[in-house]
């Protein structure tokens, strides 16, 4: 976490930042009309805003994983709105991963006790099967990875059983699948776990 907001928005510059090859030099833009931003910039809060937490907690939520860097215009036009937080969502996922955001959220009420939307986290031991698979996919789709032909190892083995059984219960071997890495697969669904707990939150 930062100690100060000015030091959050030079964090927040650096990881956002991005190369460009047509530029041909380092570049961040804003989430909102893809743009680079050149100059000055705001901090949006996109999923906790500072009217939800008591001032003495506040620090809590200037953090890597609440803001994103967005041109002053686009903020005072659209800030409020869903599309923004979903634009601004999308772009802080693919700088700290919808895992980081997600735990981070979650330990908001958790450790800290704030009054948020708590939204249902189920144990990964208690999840289906199907629901497991289901997660692999929005893991991949967010990763833009396309779903194999196959999902078999060269044992004849869907990649994705071992994966899940890891992941239940924190034990097993996890052979790749001749068209997918296992780790590819981990961590789609390690992902996808996360980005289907934040979808309410978000929408």
């Amino acid at each position: 976490m930062a100690t100060s907001r000015t030091e959050l928005k030079r964090i927040v510059l650096r990881e956002h930042s991005t190369w460009d090859t047509k530029l041909k030099r380092a570049v961040v833009r804003c989430p909102w009309c893809e743009k680079e931003i050149k100059d000055g910039f705001d901090l949006h809060e996109y999923l906790v805003k500072r009217s939800a937490v008591p001032k003495d907690k506040q620090d809590l939520i200037m953090a890597l994983e609440n803001v994103a860097p967005v041109h002053h215009a686009c903020h005072m036009q659209h800030g409020q709105t869903r599309e923004m937080t979903i634009k601004c969502y999308r772009a802080v996922a693919r700088v700290v991963s919808p895992v980081s955001i997600g735990e981070w959220y979650v330990s908001l009420w958790r450790d800290h006790e704030l009054s948020l939307p708590r939204g249902i986290l189920y144990p990964p031991a208690t999840q289906p099967i199907a629901t497991a698979m289901r997660l692999i996919n929005i893991g991949l789709r967010f990763r833009g990875v396309d779903t194999p032909g196959s999902w078999m190892t060269e044992d004849g083995i869907d990649v994705r059983g071992p994966v899940i059984q890891r992941w239940k219960t924190g034990k097993g071997r996890t052979p790749n699948g001749l068209e997918i890495r296992a780790e590819t697969v981990a961590s789609a669904l390690n992902e996808g776990y996360w980005l289907d707990y934040l979808a309410p939150m978000i929408s």
